[in-house]
């Protein structure tokens, strides 16, 4: 089983998790693991890509592995904050867990859990 299945597996059989409207069914955990894919393979692009400015142009672009072959992609400031709302929605989500393992405070729960609705509607 890999990483990714075993974090699918608890994330779908944990009982505090299930209480939780935002991830109480399959499909919407389906959909955050999904994004912890795509933020990891994203983290990767970016930690061992290579940058480039095409300069009359004044376009940023990273090289990249993708599917066996060097790739160039486009890097701008929309796509720079979609990964940093991610980034933020994962954080946010695994301070949820924390929060729900150690037994926080209903307060505290719902707290994170607005700041989950904030960054979800930003």
């Amino acid at each position: 089983m890999t990483r990714r299945d075993t974090l699918s597996e608890f994330l779908k059989k944990w009982e505090p998790l299930k209480q939780i409207p935002h991830f109480d069914t399959a499909r919407k955990l389906k959909n955050l693991t999904k994004l912890f894919h795509s933020f990891i393979i994203d983290r990767n692009i970016y930690t061992h890509g290579g940058l480039f400015l095409l300069v009359p142009d004044k376009i940023l672009l990273i090289e990249h592995v993708e599917n066996g072959e060097t790739v160039f992609s486009q890097i701008n400031s929309q796509i720079l904050l979609s990964y940093n709302k991610a980034y933020q929605l994962l954080l946010t989500f695994l301070s949820l867990i924390e929060g729900l393992y150690y037994g926080a405070d209903e307060e505290r729960i719902e707290s994170i859990l607005n700041n989950y609705n904030t960054i979800l509607n930003s």
